[in-house]
C-alpha cells in the first residue's frame, strides 16, 4: 500500500510527513498545528496499512499539506526575505 499512496518522485509528500512529525513532537508548536499534525499522521499511518479509498486519503494529505504550508510560511519565507540579491 505504501507504493500506491506515496510515489518516490512526490517529494512534497515525504517532506510533509517529516514536517508533520516535527510539529507533532515540538513543544513550542501551536496547539492547532500540533493537533492537525497528529491527526494527519494518524490518518497517514492508517493509509500505509489499509487501502481506505479516495476521500480519506485526500483528507490526510490535505491536512499534511496544510502543516507543510504553515511551516513554509513561518520558517522558509522569513529566511528568503532576509536574503538580498
Amino acid at each position: 500500500h505504501i507504493h500506491g499512496e506515496i510515489k518516490l518522485y512526490e517529494v512534497w509528500y515525504h517532506l510533509s510527513i517529516i514536517v508533520c512529525v516535527y510539529y507533532a513532537i515540538r513543544r513550542k508548536s501551536p496547539f492547532i498545528m500540533r493537533s492537525v499534525a497528529l491527526s494527519s499522521l494518524s490518518l497517514i499511518s492508517l493509509l500505509l496499512f489499509y487501502h481506505v479509498g479516495g476521500r480519506y486519503s485526500y483528507l490526510s494529505w490535505t491536512l499534511s499539506l496544510i502543516v507543510l504550508s504553515y511551516s513554509i510560511k513561518n520558517n522558509f519565507l522569513p529566511f528568503i526575505k532576509k536574503i538580498r540579491i
